[in-house]
């Protein structure tokens, strides 16, 4: 599972939701540290860059 969190979101805020995305099994996590909520759009190329090796070894 990839999880890419916008840490800079002011909804859906890391501290509330660390424990969960932690618990989960296999969990590739990447964390946009300048993002606001929407790393694919903020963040593009630093996006793309993480999520394309992990969509790569998908079977």
């Amino acid at each position: 599972m990839f999880v890419g969190w916008a840490m800079r979101d002011g909804l859906v805020q890391w501290a509330h939701n660390r424990d969960a995305v932690s618990a989960l099994p296999n969990v590739t996590l990447v964390r946009f540290e300048n993002s606001g909520h929407a790393p694919f759009l903020e963040e593009s190329a630093a996006f793309h860059a993480a999520v394309m090796p992990f969509l790569g070894g998908l079977p």
